[in-house]
């Protein structure tokens, strides 16, 4: 006899995990009345963490499903494999360095039952101390990229023009629509989930939330940023304070945007954005090779080969730029197996 199906709930709350027991214990915890409160459901995807993520799991949060993967498939699988699991109406990304406050789960889903046209939605982000974190984001362009290169958005972030990736960090008071929000807090319409497919696993990490996106867009549906709840996000918790992570995210982060242009903007914009990141790069390594100096941090440690595959990969891209759509192979301490 089979059994009977799993009945549906109003949300599923997907986070991915590695290596940040810590982190994923609070967030867990800032999440747990209200799933058992509203019949909301949590899933724990962990990349083959190294320390007791899925213990913690198992142990203090039993009521959240674990998925638990013997290598680091990056974050985009990962996610899929909890969308895929999920059985919720709608579905919830969550980054395992986020607190949601009491009420805030329940608060969003209200807000994105209320806008029937809108298919992802995003929230007011802080930083641990208090501090605002802009959460909304225009898609990359060559004039973001220059601009960014130039770290004319951090020395002027509240101009909408030298920081016109984030809209300018402007506090809104009202929601407003954007062309994309904060991957951390990301709110899917399952209706719309179901248009546009999973995410793309084209990306290892990063950018990913861009692209679905835009194909939210492409299929009539809008972004929207809302003023409430407000989380905590602590930024780049997974790769905090780790040089070899901080290295490999950077080389990431630039080579996701590099993969979205020349897919939805074509090679040759693509090409002229691998352009700027080479320029820009050459002063980075120098200031980073300095500053390894004064920290008498040995030449040979991975970061610094890191940086060097980064640049190795820029330069290849100029001459070849088919390269841009080539799958980023992970460094061993990224992808190393729990076994």
């Amino acid at each position: 006899m089979s059994s009977a199906p799993v009945p549906p709930c109003p949300l599923s709350v997907c986070i991915v995990s590695w290596n940040c027991a810590e982190m994923l214990g609070e967030c867990l915890a800032s999440i747990e009345g209200e799933v058992h409160d509203q019949g909301y459901e949590a899933i724990v995807v962990d990349n083959a963490s190294d320390d007791s993520s899925s213990a913690l799991v198992r142990d203090r949060f039993p009521w959240a499903l674990l998925i638990e993967n013997d290598s680091n498939l990056g974050f985009t699988k990962a996610t899929n494999q909890g969308l895929t699991a999920a059985r919720g109406r709608h579905r919830l990304l969550l980054n395992p360095d986020t607190v949601v406050p009491e009420g805030g789960l329940r608060q969003a889903l209200e807000h994105l039952e209320a806008s029937p046209d809108v298919g992802v939605m995003g929230c007011r982000v802080e930083y641990p101390d208090g501090r605002f974190q802009g959460s909304a984001f225009r898609f990359p362009d060559l004039l973001s990229i220059f601009l960014a290169g130039l770290f004319l958005p951090q020395m002027f972030p509240g101009s909408s023009t030298l920081n016109r990736e984030r809209y300018g960090n402007v506090d809104a008071k009202e929601a407003r629509d954007v062309d994309c929000v904060m991957g951390g807090f990301y709110l899917i319409r399952g209706e719309a989930l179901a248009q546009t497919g999973l995410l793309d696993e084209s990306y290892f990490m990063y950018a990913e939330e861009m692209d679905l996106a835009m194909r939210m867009h492409m299929k009539g549906w809008k972004v929207r940023w809302f003023p409430t709840p407000t989380i905590q996000h602590q930024r780049g918790g997974t790769s905090l304070g780790n040089a070899e992570i901080g290295a490999w995210c950077y080389g990431a982060k630039t080579r996701g945007q590099l993969f979205f242009l020349d897919k939805w903007r074509g090679t040759g914009v693509a090409w002229i954005a691998n352009m700027f990141f080479l320029i820009f790069l050459i002063p980075r390594l120098f200031g980073w090779f300095f500053s390894d100096l004064l920290r008498g941090i040995p030449p040979w440690r991975s970061h610094k080969l890191l940086r060097g595959r980064i640049l190795r990969h820029r330069l290849a891209c100029l001459f070849r730029p088919s390269r841009i759509r080539e799958a980023w192979r992970a460094p061993a301490f990224v992808r190393r197996s729990s076994a």
